[in-house]
């Protein structure tokens, strides 16, 4: 085989094991698998005991306090968690997402973890 068929072969390959691993894996909002979920999440945050308001979610985290996404929960949950592991690490953040997955019942994640 020539060595443009055998790399191209090998990048195939490689995106065909990526798609099923994602099909099994929470983060597969990293590839090319099908979005076959909704999650419709709502944020609450607080600092010092303080809520904050909608406005203050979106500027500390640049994710809508309510909304939905079409991939992984994880895309949102670890958005928060990066934010807060990495940029604030000086305040203590209450975070709590409520999400459903396509409508179905409501499930919660928090920050810190507990």
């Amino acid at each position: 085989m020539k060595l443009k068929t055998t790399i191209g072969l090998a990048l195939l390959a490689a995106q065909l094991v990526m798609m099923t691993v994602a099909r099994f894996h929470p983060m597969r909002y990293y590839s090319w698998a099908p979005f076959d979920a909704l999650h419709a999440y709502t944020i609450h945050a607080s600092l010092d005991g303080q809520p904050l308001s909608s406005e203050q979610i979106y500027r500390r985290y640049h994710l809508t306090a309510e909304g939905f996404n079409p991939r992984a929960i994880f895309q949102v949950t670890d958005t928060i968690a990066y934010v807060e592991r990495v940029y604030h690490t000086a305040q203590q953040a209450d975070v709590t997402v409520t999400y459903t997955l396509n409508g179905r019942e409501q499930h919660p994640w928090q920050w810190p973890n507990h």
